[in-house]
């Protein structure tokens, strides 16, 4: 019987399926909204999206890029600029869809990247009663980005919670994080116009976050999508934004999570500012004189997408975003060319 025992134990084991190793580990995992494009272009995989890419910086960086429309991880329910309510959209599910990207690319470095759709109001629960297709009657949103007091602080709590969530995530699977601040955005109109492609119905000028109230290209002036709020430049929004993100970085007291600098290279002059136009690296931070001119005898680069939000592609902000992320990723790599300064 003893015997018996032993032989079916082996016989099961035998049958038994073999369990899997873990995949190869990719050197990089970009995931995010459709800013995170143009992380995937410089490192060498732009992902799905859309629009040119600058030849590779990253070619000894293996890279894969993820790329989830209007992504935002601060939860509850947004309010587009149309007045629709969304509940279900982007990273609604980021916890289990970040931790299949993880487990599928098993990533020595992750690239988190989330901005525009983050700065929208939101309500933490959409109210009882209330059209989800028509907000505008709604109470108040909860969470406010651009102000102060209650609304601020809500949105603040509920981003630093939720990022903070998404780097222990990262980080449980052995991943560096690197966390990407904001740029301004400056919008000419509402995204996304009619006539979109590929855009259902309920996105259709469904963001609007303007960095002045005076708008000149063309004129479309601002309108409260819901009866309770008031214009708040995304200028201040972004630098509101950027402050919680460095805040929610640095108390979590780890060397391998750490912030990447976007702002720094495209928000040029003193004070910082939106511009269209950035000078060369490593004079990015200098705005451009007379006719886009820039220290050395220089041109300044057009870094922007028409649309005010996005890298232009090749030559353009894409460039200049390769100059610092590729040295940046390949010193959190421990690779030659490597320099940790670029990130910040």
């Amino acid at each position: 019987m003893g015997a018996l025992v032993v032989a079916v134990g082996s016989i099961a084991a035998a049958c038994a399926p073999t369990k899997q190793p873990p995949p190869p580990p990719q050197d990089v995992l970009v995931v995010g909204d459709s800013i995170s494009h143009s992380f995937g272009c410089v490192l060498g995989n732009p992902g799905s999206g859309p629009g040119p890419c600058p030849g590779p910086g990253g070619e000894s960086i293996s890279t894969a890029t993820e790329i989830i429309g209007g992504c935002s991880i601060s939860g509850g329910a947004i309010l587009l600029y149309n007045s629709i309510a969304a509940t279900q959209y982007g990273c609604v599910d980021w916890p289990s869809v970040f931790n299949g990207f993880a487990n599928q690319y098993n990533p020595k470095v992750v690239i988190l990247v989330t901005s525009g759709f983050e700065l929208v109001d939101r309500w933490s629960s959409f109210p009882n009663g209330c059209d989800l297709n028509n907000a505008s009657a709604c109470s108040t949103p909860d969470r406010q980005w651009g102000g102060s007091g209650a609304p601020l602080n809500a949105a603040q709590q509920a981003y630093t919670q939720n990022l903070q969530a998404a780097i222990n995530l990262f980080r449980a699977h052995g991943s560096k994080v690197l966390v990407v601040n904001a740029n301004y955005v400056n919008p000419p109109e509402p995204l996304f116009p009619p006539g979109t492609p590929d855009t259902p119905d309920f996105l259709i000028r469904a963001w609007y976050e303007r960095y002045n109230a005076t708008n000149t290209n063309p004129p479309e002036p601002w309108s409260p999508p819901n009866q309770g709020l008031t214009y708040r430049p995304s200028k201040t929004k972004v630098e509101q934004y950027n402050q919680t993100i460095t805040s929610a970085v640095n108390a979590l007291g780890d060397s391998d999570v750490s912030v990447f600098n976007l702002f720094s290279h495209f928000a040029p002059g003193s004070p910082r500012a939106y511009s269209d136009f950035v000078c060369p690296p490593p004079n990015d931070a200098v705005a451009p004189g007379a006719g886009n001119s820039c220290p050395g005898g220089t041109t300044a680069i057009d870094a922007r997408d028409p649309d005010g939000s996005h890298l232009t592609g090749s030559p353009g902000g894409q460039d200049i975003l390769g100059y610092y992320l590729v040295p940046c990723v390949r010193a959190l790599l421990g690779q030659s060319g490597g320099d940790v300064s670029k990130c910040s």
